[in-house]
């Protein structure tokens, strides 16, 4: 089925290159964009390559690898200077060697050993150190992004071999290459770096002063604060009043687009859907943060410290099918998604978790009809068990 879908999108691509953003868009919003075109559609999303200009496709990534390749000859040559003595740069030589560090330790949920080979820790090391010295200083979390970058294209390489179309046609120049793999991966990290700076940066370039933090500090508070607020007002008073700092544990999640929280294939998922409007991602990552923290609200919500508060945080539960993260933020449905959770925690106190889990499934069947036809599937669960002698459920 998924090698249908992807046939049949990437087919549109080909037939209709000015009109496939908008039905490469559709499908992400969804959280059903398939494996293949993700490689196409990143590109896309990102401005890796003009929409409207299909024919220019080609020149502009051939043009973007030529470049990658001599920034990150110059980088790795000015580095052999600074280690043979040639040069003094301690702060560079420092960064070279905590990108070396992460890249060695770094792993990726849902991925297993796959970075932990040598060749694949080389070319993420490289294309980091290339990004410090060409774009901007190397923020530790940075080397997860770029694996995930990486994962993603070759899963997409794999998947689309199974559709090859013409080598003159558009499409071609926009399929993952695994010769230009870490290319490709510098070209989509380094413009959704810049989408996504004020996650990595301390001020913006501003001198610091104690009347501003640095902006991802002001995301996070905006995840626990306006964002939160907005969808469940209990939940953000009892943290407030535990004076929960929210950048202990949002932190890392924003940083790395939820990686900490979601396998690999099911964040490529999420951020297929965050990747389809640039201009609000930030935005959209914040909704989606406080979305996770409410999934969670029940347990939270019984916990009267802060640091318990933090250390449940940082260790949560299974977070949301992407799916159903992805159609919360698409349709505003932040605090229907309260009321079910708010439901299910009641019906949990009068017959048990193991009852109401036999009965609704897991947590996910029960929001899923927050987005879909069954929007009445707790209530009349609830109906149903109340008859079974539930009947004080709720109040």
């Amino acid at each position: 089925m998924e090698d249908q879908a992807a046939a049949a999108v990437l087919a549109h691509i080909e037939d209709q290159p000015h009109a496939c953003l908008e039905r490469l868009e559709a499908l992400a919003a969804r959280g059903k964009l398939p494996i293949a075109a993700r490689g196409a559609a990143w590109r896309l999303f990102l401005r890796a390559v003009d929409p409207q200009k299909p024919k220019s496709w080609r020149r502009a990534l051939a043009d973007d690898r030529s470049a990658y390749a001599k920034k990150r000859d110059d980088a790795l040559r000015r580095l052999k200077r600074v280690v043979d003595g040639a040069e003094t740069d301690e702060a560079l030589e420092d960064t070279a060697d905590q990108i070396r560090k992460d890249c060695e330790r770094c792993y990726i949920d849902g991925a297993g050993d796959h970075f932990a080979e040598a060749t694949r820790q080389k070319a993420l090391f490289d294309a980091l150190l290339t990004w410090h010295c060409t774009s901007g200083d190397y923020r530790q979390g940075m080397h997860e992004v770029l694996a995930t970058i990486w994962w993603a294209l070759e899963r997409a390489q794999g998947a689309a071999s199974l559709y090859c179309p013409a080598p003159s046609s558009p499409l071609h120049a926009l399929l993952p290459s695994a010769d230009d793999l870490e290319a490709d991966a510098f070209s989509l990290f380094a413009k959704l770096a810049a989408v996504t700076r004020p996650i990595f940066d301390g001020f913006d370039g501003m001198t610091p002063s104690p009347h501003r933090r640095p902006p991802a500090v002001e995301l996070c508070d905006d995840v626990q604060g306006r964002a939160l607020a907005a969808v469940d007002e209990e939940l953000h008073a009892h943290l407030e009043r535990l004076e929960v700092l929210p950048q202990i544990y949002a932190l890392s999640w924003l940083r790395t687009l939820f990686g900490r929280r979601y396998v690999a294939d099911d964040v490529c998922v999420l951020w297929d859907a965050l990747f389809v409007d640039t201009a609000c991602l930030s935005s959209k990552m914040v909704d989606a943060a406080s979305l996770l923290v409410v999934w969670d609200r029940s347990a939270l919500l019984r916990l009267n410290a802060a640091d318990d508060c933090v250390a449940r945080l940082l260790r949560p539960p299974a977070a949301p099918a992407p799916r159903l993260l992805v159609g919360l933020l698409n349709e505003k449905t932040g605090r229907r998604l309260v009321d079910a959770l708010r439901r299910r925690a009641a019906l949990e106190d009068v017959l048990g978790p193991s009852v109401v889990g036999a009965v609704l499934g897991p947590p996910d069947r029960t929001a899923s009809g927050l987005s879909e036809e069954e929007d009445d599937y707790v209530d009349a669960a609830l109906a149903t068990l109340c008859m079974s002698g539930g009947s004080n459920v709720g109040g």
